[in-house]
């Protein structure tokens, strides 16, 4: 009776220990990567581990050794004649099984699934413990021993001792049982108090020790979710619905309207070819941890850094131009330090377009990642590209800008109508103002009515109207960039004559 309460409370044990280990090991053995995780976990084990127990390893689906508790057979494939009977373990079970020239060993075997203790998914390897069973029993053995030899001599005496002895041993039986339950609903921070200097008192310590390397092991584990957070973000979880990394799927997938956002760092190739590779790091690092707070405080998220560009998405097309702003005017800040330093200032150009999009998982098997498609995320990105042609620093669709509820809290103006490559749609174009100089601005709103009349004219192909009136703009700001372009065209159209098919557009072919 003895021994299978043991047996039982070993199960518990190593059941509640095996399945936090699978949770970390799964990860590792979906990926196949190189199971440090585990591996640091399971030697975190080797130091505090009873004396009975004599090994915990990991094996992967294909038969492989990824992490044991000596580090000595790690890479080395499993005894063939293991690897069939593993085939047949489909839960958690105790066995006698041997497969060295160790006798009397009691193993645990756990076998690790995709879908967590859902026994009938993908099976993708093992947990098992080893005990010598002799070492493991041994408290029941030393007990009736020394229980024959008294009783020889002190019969009545051992009786008394022994009911004494038997409602100690019973109460903190019990309060091993009571606590491996506790353990098993989650509660990690249970301290069993028993202070009796007998083999129960020995398990009550390993217990205690127990529960502290799982809590060591949970904590590495939400230390570990907190890092993938960094690679795919929280908010692709919420809007699939997900609740962990580990439930994202190949394929999920939602459609959804949002704003997009692309920035770029203007002559950013001739400026790295003036740095070595460690400073070109540190340069976009330092930029990337000034402009990357301004997204995530207007309620965005990074989708994905491209060298020093960022896409990022917003709900809100009123947030995705308040972040652009808020850009801009952190990059004066940042540019005031880099003077500090000798450094040039740079500059940036921002481009917002709203519409359908599909976020969703893509890769394979062997990779996945969260990603973005849509024709509006083209558009974004070459409207930022028309940034640096217009001189301007925050361009948006005026789809964008229609959106937001209050338009006048945003100082701008119209400089073109697009179309991209492949559409039949042209997209008017507007550049926002704020988190310019008060001087640009000023200058800029002081000729938008210009702005808007001359590129009626250009549109009615009425180029000599056109261009006297991009001529008054630029005698007003010679530095606006947008006139001189209209100018140029306009004097070229004026000589030569509209197409045929003249629609008063730009296309866009390339970024």
């Amino acid at each position: 009776r003895s021994e299978e309460i043991i047996t039982k409370k070993t199960f518990e044990v190593c059941f509640n220990l095996a399945r936090d280990l699978s949770t970390i090991a799964r990860e590792e053995l979906l990926l196949n990567s190189t199971y440090e995780g585990i591996s640091g976990v399971i030697q975190k084990l080797r130091v505090t581990k009873e004396e009975s127990l004599l090994s915990i390893y990991v094996i992967n689906k294909y038969g492989v050794y990824v992490a044991d508790l000596d580090s000595k057979l790690k890479g080395k494939k499993v005894k063939e004649n293991e690897i069939n009977y593993l085939k047949t373990v489909n839960k958690p079970q105790i066995s006698k099984k041997q497969f060295s020239e160790i006798k009397n060993i009691i193993r645990f075997e756990f076998p690790v699934y995709l879908e967590g203790e859902e026994f009938d998914s993908l099976k993708l390897g093992f947990v098992i413990f080893e005990y010598d069973e002799k070492l493991l029993y041994e408290t029941v053995y030393r007990f009736k021993r020394n229980l024959i030899i008294l009783s020889i001599g002190y019969f009545v005496f051992i009786i008394i001792i022994s009911l004494i002895i038997s409602k100690i041993f019973t109460k903190n039986i019990r309060k091993l049982s009571e606590g491996v339950k506790v353990i098993g609903s989650g509660n990690l921070d249970l301290k069993l108090d028993i202070n009796t200097s007998d083999e129960i008192g020995d398990l009550a310590k390993n217990f205690n020790e127990m529960t502290d390397r799982l809590k060591e092991a949970g904590k590495f584990k939400e230390a570990l979710l907190n890092s993938y957070s960094k690679f795919v973000p929280i908010e692709f979880l919420n809007y699939l619905e997900k609740e962990s990394i580990l439930e994202i799927k190949l394929g999920d997938q939602i459609e959804i309207d949002m704003a997009i956002l692309f920035s770029d760092i203007r002559s950013f190739t001739t400026l790295s070819e003036q740095l070595s590779a460690e400073d070109t790091f540190k340069f976009i690092n330092s930029y990337l941890a000034a402009m990357v707070p301004q997204i995530i405080q207007n309620n965005g998220f990074i989708d994905k850094y491209i060298g020093d560009a960022i896409m990022a998405l917003f709900r809100s097309p009123e947030k995705a131009i308040d972040a652009g702003i808020d850009m801009l005017e952190e990059l004066y800040q940042y540019n005031k330090k880099r003077e500090d330093f000798l450094e040039k200032n740079i500059s940036i150009g921002v481009g917002i377009h709203t519409g359908k999009l599909i976020l969703g998982i893509v890769g394979s098997d062997l990779r996945i990642q969260g990603t973005v498609i849509s024709d509006a995320v083209n558009l974004a990105s070459r409207l930022e590209g028309l940034t640096k042609m217009y001189g301007a620093s925050l361009l948006v669709s005026e789809e964008t800008l229609n959106r937001v509820p209050d338009k006048s809290k945003y100082q701008h103006r119209i400089i073109d109508r697009v179309k991209v490559k492949g559409k039949e749609t042209a997209v008017d174009v507007v550049e926002i103002l704020n988190g310019n100089s008060q001087r640009i601005i000023d200058l800029k709103l002081s000729t938008s009515g210009l702005m808007k009349e001359g590129l009626y004219y250009f549109r009615e192909a009425k180029f000599e109207k056109a261009v006297s009136i991009f001529e008054t703009i630029i005698e007003k700001d010679p530095l606006d960039k947008t006139a001189k372009i209209h100018l140029q065209r306009s004097i070229y159209y004026k000589e030569h004559g509209a197409p045929p098919d003249w629609e008063g557009i730009s296309r866009m072919n390339e970024k």
